[in-house]
């Protein structure tokens, strides 16, 4: 009986042996590691980033509406409503006169550039003088606002020359530039001078010639006393 349960026991004590060994060379399982939760990335930059500043929106300059302004008229268009164009000889010095009357537009556009309206109307008779081979003085340009009139006046030298008793004008330096004649217009004749009215350039226009008065009008061809179509003689006895 002895033998017999040592048969069945050197079996039992081997398996458990070897179920031994076994167990003790079997790897041991590993746990798996639970997975990491998310790192924030995006907040971790968005919290530790410098904010670029947002750059305040420009403002644009107010538009200026300019004020209206008053234009006045360019000197050239200027055209007076009536015009008086006068001599008066004494000795050998001529006085000229040239006044002009305006409306009211044109007289407010002349008083805005009353300067350059000066210069313009002075150096215009000192062109047409030196094309006459004649010089003036004393010149003077006068505004009349009551009148609405503008003046210019000189005193001519060189128009009239004298021999003893016997004194002879030059005028086409007045005439021409008016488009005018003493004869072919008909001078009205007098023994003070010659006058003449008319349209020049559309403008109502006077030409007075103020001479030294005589006994016998100023006649056309006649001697001592007389005119032609841009000259006059005289004589001063006294």
């Amino acid at each position: 009986m002895s033998v017999k349960r040592n048969i069945f026991c050197y079996p039992l004590a081997f398996l458990l042996a070897m179920l031994s060994l076994v167990m003790a060379c079997a790897p041991f399982p590993t746990p798996t590691p639970a997975p990491p939760s998310p790192t924030p990335t995006a907040k971790v930059v968005e919290a530790t980033a410098t904010p670029t500043p947002t750059p305040a929106p420009t403002k644009a300059p107010p538009t200026l509406t300019p004020s209206p302004t008053y234009t006045p008229l360019p000197l050239e268009v200027l055209r007076p409503a009536k015009r008086v164009v006068a001599i008066k000889v004494e000795g050998t010095v001529t006085h000229f006169l040239d006044e002009s009357f305006w409306d009211e537009v044109q007289f407010s556009a002349i008083m805005e550039r009353k300067a350059e309206f000066e210069s313009d109307r002075i150096e215009r008779l000192k062109g047409i003088l030196s094309k006459h081979g004649l010089k003036g003085s004393n010149y003077v340009v006068e505004f009349d606002e009551a009148g609405k009139s503008t003046s210019l006046k000189c005193d001519v030298d060189g128009a009239i020359s004298k021999r003893d008793d016997s004194y002879y004008g030059r005028f086409g330096w007045l005439l021409r530039p008016l488009g005018l004649d003493f004869i072919d217009d008909h001078f009205a004749e007098s023994n003070k001078g010659l006058s003449w009215e008319g349209i020049v350039d559309d403008i109502s226009t006077s030409v007075i010639c103020e001479f030294p008065p005589q006994d016998v009008p100023y006649a056309a061809w006649d001697h001592p006393i007389g005119h032609c179509h841009a000259h006059v003689w005289w004589t001063i006895t006294k």
